[in-house]
């Protein structure tokens, strides 16, 4: 006489597929002939786990090697919305074993799939009992299709039974679908097209704008177009002897120009570039691969043409920097952008102005040398071009050991009294505008000694000092009156000499009478010569 047991554990999860669940009469606890048993699918997202079971009954190796599941039907063939229905029996020595039958789908268990599974434990008069398991399956539908095996563990040894196949015929089921194109006007292209049964064989034909295209072709079918120009639909058709099947429409589009740019934005400026953002038109059924800015300086006179600089961007994304542009500077902006067909339309101009920025040189010429007490800078202010807004003048940073003194100037000089001798300076100067201070110049280096007198010299050592620079003025003055003197005797002797020559030589000399008056006691006698 079979014992009372506790029936084992069997998941499933319900789907999409339409379940039937069959129901036994009740088990009476005096019928000691037959036990029957259900398993209710529950609709859970996670999978059922099947609590193993310890058999306290253990089978002889000779009851193990005669154990194996009965022949099964082998395969099914039935069409779509119609019930299925199979089992899978296997009789055990020993009712106590109470085993539980596990149903696998081309290799998986039914856990992810929804079938209703029955397991029945059956005893006959000779004795002998059967273990039944039956699957049932309402509205069949072909993801239903595949192999079924049943199995069962007893004593640490897993049993297989035999496959059943179920094939459930159909009309014609797609594989592959014709796809959406963008082709260029009135060039060829190829679609393609894929169905299968069961049954089979299966037929394709094409329909172009919903009318038929062409004669039928076996399946898969290859549907080649000479051309289009303008927006057409294809699809195609799947027969077998259960019916026709249609695919989607697929949608061939001619490529054409992209739409306008819109919502041209400068989103950033500074004193020398633009972040420009815009947002593409429609693409024209071809990727939009680039876009060109165009900027422009504001003419500030009547009549004056400015340049217009073209900047290629490669996109996504849609923005871009600017740069190249000049400090409080106004400039008008467009966009227009292109695909493999050309270039949309041009946007209409937007304006807008740079900022006032830091000078981009630093001042040129620095110098710094000594005057009395006194460090003397002096330097060349940038290019106006390089100033990057209003000049506001100069800091000038001068450093000695650890001290560091900054000063602020609007002249191209700054005096600096010096404070410690005998050391080094450093100097560097930056151009300022109200937005900060620019490039700082290279550091010059000047040392500065200490040339003052000693405050310990006596006021004797200073007066003799004085007297001697005195008595050295006087003697080089007294010096310099005899050099005077002795030049112009120098010079009139040579000049007489000079002029004798010039007038005298060559000719005769013209006679002349030099008389002297004699001194004489007689008045009247006179000595001629």
């Amino acid at each position: 006489m079979a014992q009372k047991s506790t029936p084992g554990w069997f998941g499933a999860f319900l789907s999409a597929t339409t379940i039937a669940i069959i129901v036994g009469s009740p088990v009476s606890d005096k019928d000691q002939h037959s036990r029957g048993w259900i398993h209710r699918p529950i609709r859970t997202s996670e999978p059922l786990v099947v609590p193993g079971r310890v058999s306290r009954v253990y089978l002889t190796p000779d009851q193990l090697r005669r154990l194996h599941f009965k022949p099964t039907i082998g395969s099914i063939q039935l069409s779509e919305g119609h019930e299925a229905k199979f089992n899978c029996s296997i009789d055990i020595p020993d009712a106590r074993l109470d085993p539980t039958i596990l149903w696998v789908k081309n290799g998986q268990e039914l856990a992810g799939n929804v079938q209703v599974v029955i397991n029945e434990l059956q005893t006959t008069t000779d004795g002998v009992t059967t273990l039944l398991s039956t699957v049932s399956i309402v509205h069949v539908q072909r993801a239903d299709s595949g192999e079924y095996r049943c199995r069962l563990s007893i004593n640490s040894q897993t049993l297989q039974s035999q496959p059943i196949t179920i094939e459930v015929e159909g009309l014609p089921t797609f594989i592959h679908q014709p796809e959406d194109r963008n082709v260029t006007r009135s060039k060829s292209f190829t679609l393609s097209c894929e169905a299968v049964g069961p049954p089979d064989p299966v037929q394709i034909r094409w329909l172009r704008d919903g009318l038929p295209d062409s004669d039928f072709h076996n399946s898969p079918s290859s549907y080649s177009v000479s051309g289009v120009d303008k927006y057409t639909q294809f699809s195609c058709e799947a027969y077998n002897s259960k019916g026709v099947t249609t695919s989607r429409e697929a949608n061939i589009n001619i490529k054409v120009l992209p739409g306008p740019v819109s919502n041209v934005t400068v989103t950033e400026r500074q004193s020398n570039k633009f972040l420009l953002s815009w947002s593409p038109g429609h693409d024209g059924f071809s990727p939009i691969t680039t876009c060109l800015i165009r900027v422009r300086e504001v003419s500030r006179r009547k009549g004056e043409v400015m340049t217009i600089r073209f900047i290629n961007v490669t996109v996504p994304s849609f923005q871009s920097e600017v740069p190249g542009l000049k400090a409080m500077t106004w400039y008008n902006l467009s966009v227009s952008c292109s695909n493999e067909v050309g270039a949309s339309p041009v946007t209409m101009w937007i304006q807008s102005n740079t900022i006032e920025g830091v000078p981009s040189v630093y001042p040129r010429n620095v110098t710094a040398r000594m005057n009395e007490s006194w460090l003397v800078v002096r330097w060349k202010p940038p290019p106006d071009d390089k100033i990057n807004g209003i000049l506001s003048g100069y800091d000038v940073i001068i450093r000695h050991g650890p001290q560091e003194t900054k000063i602020h100037t609007n002249t191209s000089v700054v005096f600096v009294d010096v404070q410690e001798f005998n050391t080094t300076y450093s100097v560097e100067v930056a151009a300022c505008t109200q937005a900060g201070s620019g490039m700082v110049s290279p550091r010059v280096w000047l040392f500065v000694p200490d040339d003052r007198v000693s405050p310990s010299s006596s006021p004797e050592i200073r007066a003799s000092d004085s007297v001697n620079v005195v008595l050295g003025v006087v003697c080089g003055f007294c010096l310099l009156l005899l050099i005077i003197w002795g030049a112009i005797c120098f010079h009139n002797r040579t000049y007489d000499s000079w002029l004798g020559r010039l007038f005298g030589g060559g000719e005769k000399l013209l006679p002349f009478v030099h008389y002297t008056p004699q001194r004489s006691y007689n008045r009247t006698a006179i000595e001629v010569t």
